[in-house]
């Protein structure tokens, strides 16, 4: 779960199981295998489980992005999760999800 701007293609890799978070275009957090993700995983943040609700967070003047577990941030483990060059989108963002049948 996470952002993506507007060169992000989701569907182009899908059959390789890629999804937000796996290229340039886009930024992620899995709270199942506690990553985050843009272009390669980092071990970040908390494990979710059913019933959790995971806050997405972005912030386009301070150039931010963040995710909460239950409306908790960096007393947890989450928090901000990219900023600097490390969230450098090439326009606006939008929300964007990714699926696994597994």
């Amino acid at each position: 779960i996470g952002w993506a701007d507007s060169s992000f293609v989701g569907h182009c890799q899908a059959d390789r199981g890629d999804g937000v978070g796996d290229g340039p275009s886009s930024w992620a957090f899995d709270g199942w295998r506690r990553y985050r993700w843009h272009s390669t995983p980092t071990e970040w943040g908390c494990r979710w489980a059913e019933g959790d609700v995971v806050g997405c967070l972005v912030d386009m003047d301070s150039m931010t992005i963040s995710f909460t577990l239950n409306g908790k941030g960096e007393e947890i483990g989450m928090g901000l999760a990219y900023s600097g060059e490390g969230f450098r989108p090439c326009s606006g963002v939008y929300a964007c999800v990714s699926f696994n049948r597994k």
